[in-house]
């Protein structure tokens, strides 16, 4: 049960012509590397989420609750209460890996808003996005700065704003924003202030 390829050689006791040895060698295949994405969503109850993996050609879901195809590579995901999907992926070799996403179930009629980001390039938080809008009917979100310039805006709920405007991340402060959507969660027309904190 070796760790990586190697070659075993047996060999006789024996001494003079009646030695004799022989090799073998086992292969160790590389587990496939899966990717999965989104690893974490957030949705209103009745909400979709399309899951979209690869890296193996095989491929099967857990739990099945809640899924349209448990054993496709990019299932659409329904859950009724907040679940933890597990993917695992088998490839030509018949090696498995296996990498799990998480679909956070809100009450309906919610949609979450951020009230504050951290656009430092640590990986956490660096994009200000509204959780609960993916499938969206319609949808508009726009931040402006303190002058009134419009710094963000787009019509697709995927998109994040990671504080840069004009090629510069914007200094700490409150940025106002406006957000128009109908989905799932009901429909919201809201104005507030995000904090860009640095």
């Amino acid at each position: 049960n070796p760790l990586q390829t190697t070659s075993y050689i047996v060999s006789s006791p024996s001494a003079g012509a009646c030695s004799g040895k022989d090799t073998v060698t086992v292969t160790v295949n590389p587990l496939p590397s899966i990717a999965l994405t989104p690893q974490e969503s957030l949705i209103c109850i009745g909400g979709l989420v399309q899951f979209a993996a690869s890296g193996a050609t095989e491929y099967s879901w857990a739990p099945s609750t809640g899924l349209n195809n448990a054993a496709i590579a990019n299932p659409l995901a329904s859950p009724q209460v907040t679940t933890t999907y597990t993917v695992t992926g088998k490839d030509a070799n018949g090696c498995t890996n296996a990498l799990s996403a998480k679909i956070i179930v809100g009450p309906a009629g919610k949609i979450f808003i951020p009230n504050a980001f951290t656009p430092n390039g640590d990986g956490l938080n660096d994009c200000i996005s509204i959780k609960g809008a993916i499938g969206a009917e319609t949808y508009e979100f726009a931040i402006f700065n303190r002058w009134g310039e419009r710094v963000f805006y787009s019509v697709n709920p995927a998109e994040c704003w990671n504080g840069v405007y004009k090629g510069t991340v914007q200094p700490n402060g409150n940025f106002a924003y406006y957000l128009k959507i109908k989905s799932a969660c009901g429909v919201t027309n809201e104005k507030g202030l995000i904090t860009l904190i640095k």
